[in-house]
């Protein structure tokens, strides 16, 4: 990697959607669709649902009695908690879920896994006297929903019965209603300018059709999230096949997500889904036209899983009898665009021989520079260890190294996000491939340990002078700009100095997710060179090369 080029980019976490959260509060919506560039408000979204043109996916609403006692209970002079009757228990036991769904320690994790999201797990047991589908209730003002809770200072004290929430996708019915039907008045010249201007009437979402087939994507992209959660925590041991049976369940989940509808029917929202994707590419809505991406491929995940097709079959599909044309089209008001999903999303096993093994062959030969004549490792080895690393399923280490620096040259939005995921993936993977090579059921550091002379590794760590493990960024940070700095550590030698950037970052990436700050450009390419000259040490004494 080059040590001239500075890439800095200000990122809005909160304009990515996540998979493992498939409902927010209505608050977190609003600030997901302002990062988007999306605008709305309460009194819009408010509006939206009295018109009956966008409702909240779900509606909790607290008895008045609840939020008193909690009330109280908050401003007593003891702080004392306060009494539930039972028939508030199925409201309270589905907050702790909403709370706890994403923990892999908690209970309600595992319920999830087997369930689904808290609310499916409400429709399934028949409790939902606290939660409704707004769109079958009738309308009622919001104000409405505060009530009088108590009293402070002589100050009459309200609180919300009701709690919304929204799914991000609906981000993209509240874009097209706001562009259907806003308009312009430029009182200079008398005119106006808008997609309504024509026609007084409110328009209503098109992709209204569509609502259930965002709904079960957004569910069985949660359930992924969980299965990947509980494969990560689990099955790190056994990389392959703790992959394999988390793929499994994920068949069976999307399987049942997926028989409400024929494979046509998916197909169809598949293509408006890159419709989506290219109309908001084109009006310059970049971050929406990435939000609508990541729905594509959730899409197309989904229908793998569910299908068993091979992802060229399904780009098939959604072109359709304009395959291999150069002409555009529309089906059932609905535009193809032919050969456009496999440009989104070119074949991972192609990419990554076309632009990450001649990566490997560079970083060897740059490795190779820096050793001394006799630790030199043979470039062959490079083609060797991608064959290998390319039959991994899920292209772990490859991919990671491809993540890393497409972030790094593309100057992508989010690349610092994109980046530290590669890193995290490169150091886990080194981990996992090199407890198969060296047969060390160990962490890192026994790896090693059992790769190099005992003697030799303790003597590299004590040259160090810092512990290798960091609980804050700026500790990590703090640390890495020592470690590289040092002139007393050898660059030399494959017992070397990246072996202990490597401990570092491991040690510190793999339990500080989103704790991480943007690093300089020598810091970045320093973190890389040190995993990928790491991979091929550890790589090397697996080959005894």
């Amino acid at each position: 990697m080059s040590y001239n080029k500075n890439i800095s980019i200000n990122i809005r976490n909160d304009a990515q959607s996540r998979k493992g959260f498939p409902y927010v509060e209505h608050t977190k919506f609003i600030k997901y669709c302002t990062a988007n560039k999306v605008s709305v408000n309460e009194y819009m979204l408010e509006a939206y649902e009295k018109k009956g043109l966008l409702y909240p996916c779900r509606r909790l609403l607290y008895p008045r009695e609840l939020l008193k006692r909690a009330f109280r209970a908050r401003h007593s002079f003891r702080r004392e908690g306060y009494k539930i009757r039972g028939e508030w228990k199925p409201l309270i036991d589905l907050e702790k879920l909403l709370e706890t769904c994403n923990n892999f320690m908690d209970e309600g994790f595992k319920k999830a896994m087997v369930e689904g999201h808290p609310f499916e797990q409400m429709h399934i047991n028949r409790e939902d006297i606290y939660v409704f589908d707004p769109a079958k209730q009738p309308f009622k003002a919001w104000k409405r929903y505060k009530v009088i809770v108590g009293e402070i200072s002589e100050t009459k004290m309200k609180d919300n019965r009701a709690k919304l929430y929204y799914s991000s996708w609906k981000i993209f019915f509240v874009h097209e209603l706001n562009r259907e039907n806003t308009d312009t008045y430029n009182r200079a010249t008398e005119t106006r300018r808008g997609w309504g201007i024509f026609n007084a009437r409110i328009i209503e979402s098109k992709l209204d059709e569509f609502i259930p087939f965002f709904e079960k994507i957004s569910l069985f992209s949660f359930r992924w999230s969980l299965y990947d959660s509980d494969y990560y925590y689990r099955n790190r041991s056994d990389t392959q096949e703790g992959w394999a049976v988390s793929a499994e369940k994920l068949k069976h989940v999307a399987r049942f997500y997926f028989k409400d509808f024929s494979y046509k029917k998916w197909i169809h929202f598949l293509r408006k889904l890159i419709e989506i994707h290219e109309n908001t590419r084109e009006a310059e809505k970049i971050l929406l036209s990435l939000e609508a991406k990541s729905y594509i491929a959730r899409t197309v995940r989904f229908l793998r899983y569910a299908t068993d097709y091979e992802f060229q079959k399904i780009c098939d599909d959604v072109s359709g009898t304009l395959k291999n044309s150069r002409s555009q089209g529309s089906e059932d008001g609905v535009d193809i665009h032919q050969g456009r999903l496999e440009a989104l999303f070119a074949d991972e096993k192609w990419d990554l021989e076309k632009n990450v093994s001649w990566m490997l062959e560079d970083n060897l030969k740059a490795l190779n520079k820096s050793l001394e004549e006799e630790e030199r490792i043979t470039e062959s080895l490079a083609g060797q260890l991608f064959s290998e690393l390319v039959e991994e399923p899920q292209f772990t280490a490859l991919a990671a190294i491809r993540k890393i620096n497409k972030a790094y040259w593309d100057q992508e939005l989010w690349c610092e996000n994109d980046i530290w995921s590669g890193i995290t993936d490169l150091a886990v993977s080194i981990e996992d491939h090199g407890k198969t090579w060296i047969g060390e059921n160990k962490r890192l550091e026994g790896i090693f340990s059992r790769s190099f002379d005992l003697r030799q590794f303790s003597n590299l760590k004590q040259s160090a002078s810092v512990g290798l493990t960091a609980k804050t960024a700026d500790e990590f940070i703090q640390k890495l700009k020592l470690l590289l700095q040092s002139k007393k550590i050898p660059e030399n030698k494959r017992c070397g100095k990246h072996l202990l950037i490597t401990l570092l970052t491991r040690n510190f990436s793999t339990h500080n997710m989103g704790g991480f700050k943007i690093l300089s450009q020598e810091e970045r390419s320093g973190i890389y060179i040190a995993l990928v000259r790491t991979l091929f040490v550890v790589y090397a004494k697996h080959k005894n090369v």
